[in-house]
């Protein structure tokens, strides 16, 4: 598995180890706003396999997400 990379796992499979190294992987490639919504996306998907009796425990739970520079940015209009 490349480092970060969810893609070719099964969701049983996936890790709180795995989860901090694709937030890593994807703070170098991803603005913070976009990381937050692929990451609420996933924890939602792990949320519902929770509920359905396929996981144990949502992974995603607790995760923390890197502070990037967009993140203290003034908005300007």
């Amino acid at each position: 598995m490349r480092s970060g990379d969810l893609a070719d796992m099964t969701i049983d499979t996936v890790t709180r180890d795995d989860v901090a190294a694709w937030v890593n992987a994807r703070a170098e490639a991803s603005s913070g706003k976009t990381l937050r919504n692929q990451h609420a996306l996933l924890a939602a998907s792990f949320t519902d396999a929770v509920r359905d009796g396929l996981l144990v425990e949502n992974v995603f739970t607790g995760t923390r997400m890197p502070r990037t520079d967009h993140d203290d940015a003034e908005m300007v209009f």
